[in-house]
């Protein structure tokens, strides 16, 4: 199973890496990942990453979300 979603990873990533700006799609790979109930370590391995950096890409995802949504206290 984790070689499926491993491919279908991958397929993402090629897909908005082909797109002039990235920054428009709506969810990080890691963010769906977490969402999905997975950790940063397993979501690190996936993706080829260091799970601080995971971890640091999801707290800035969450940050991002919380000021659109107006939670400016």
């Amino acid at each position: 199973m984790s070689g499926v979603l491993a491919m279908l990873i991958a397929e993402r990533e090629d897909r908005l890496a082909g797109h002039d700006n990235r920054a428009q799609e709506s969810r990080k790979t890691e963010v769906i990942l977490y969402s999905a109930g997975f950790s940063y370590v397993q979501i690190g391995a996936l993706l080829g990453k260091k799970p601080d950096t995971v971890k640091k890409t999801i707290a800035r995802a969450k940050a991002r979300s919380a000021q659109m949504t107006g939670d400016d206290g």
